[in-house]
């Protein structure tokens, strides 16, 4: 309960509808009300996400949807990665698992509320589907809905096609989405300002968020194809150094000569020492 309560609180302050105008979606929930973090910690996930991804799972996503009563629609759809290709790519998805979906259900879900619907076993066919995951889906009628009590907790392969339904109800239903992935798979989410915040945690903590992964390596001496953006700026700051070289050098040698001139007295009646020769 304390958990939803902040969620329609966070929801008027923050929440987006970007996505779509019968739903509210709230992100980066780790950066707001510590409450999200507490629940984030809870040993649950993270011995689930370690049996089925490994020990080297890394945080993609933690974020709360609600469904606005009244309303709602049905988009069949995957999730992160598998969105991203079909055959080939769902095919290594049935060998090796790359993401692990986590849905906790705020509300209950009922027939009328706009809970999940799933396609059972669909993670273990091949569909054709675009970039956004949406599917057009022949086998339509082997659907099934989630009935199920808030507090409960849904684990699903991300190729597993689903949809939340349609909010007949009076009340809004929310839920809170997390998602793990492989460390070769890059995150729904920007895992640097994380490995900031947490930067006093400690180490298996702050592996979640990547600090084990290798920072990508740019040269800095050689332009190449893709983003020369950071060769040229390179040079540019190699050529500027160089001439501010130049500049400090070019002034000091100016001051040096000026203070020689400034010095010279001219002398009365000099007095002219012969050296001998010899100790010439």
């Amino acid at each position: 309960n304390k958990v939803k309560s902040q969620v329609e609180k966070e929801n008027i302050k923050r929440g987006e509808t970007q996505w779509s105008h019968d739903s509210i979606r709230l992100l980066a929930l780790l950066f707001k009300n510590k409450i999200f973090l507490e629940l984030f910690k809870n040993e649950i996930f993270h011995k689930i996400a370690k049996k089925l991804i490994g020990q080297n799972y890394i945080y993609s996503y933690y974020a709360a949807n609600t469904i606005k009563c009244k309303s709602g629609s049905i988009n069949f759809h995957t999730d992160h990665p598998t969105q991203l290709g079909s055959g080939q790519f769902k095919s290594l998805n049935n060998q090796y698992l790359l993401s692990l979906q986590i849905i906790v259900l705020l509300d209950d879900f009922t027939e009328e509320n706009g809970g999940t619907i799933v396609v059972p076993f669909s993670h273990k066919k091949n569909y054709d589907y675009d970039f956004h995951g949406k599917i057009d889906l022949k086998d339509i009628d082997k659907k099934i809905s989630i009935i199920a009590k808030k507090g409960s907790i849904l684990f699903y392969d991300p190729g597993l096609i689903h949809s939340n339904s349609i909010n007949k109800s009076n009340y809004d239903r929310s839920v809170l989405i997390m998602s793990f992935c492989q460390p070769f798979i890059k995150p729904q989410e920007n895992l640097k300002p994380y490995l900031d915040l947490f930067k006093n945690h400690q180490e298996d903590f702050k592996k979640i968020f990547g600090s084990k992964i290798p920072e990508p390596q740019i040269s800095k001496t050689h332009s190449h194809r893709g983003n020369i953006l950071p060769p040229i700026i390179g040079e540019i700051k190699r050529r500027t150094k160089n001439l501010f070289k130049k500049i400090i050098f070019y002034n000091w040698m100016r001051l040096n000569l000026d203070s020689q001139r400034t010095q010279h007295v001219e002398v009365e009646n000099p007095v002219i020492i012969e050296i001998p020769r010899v100790l010439i």
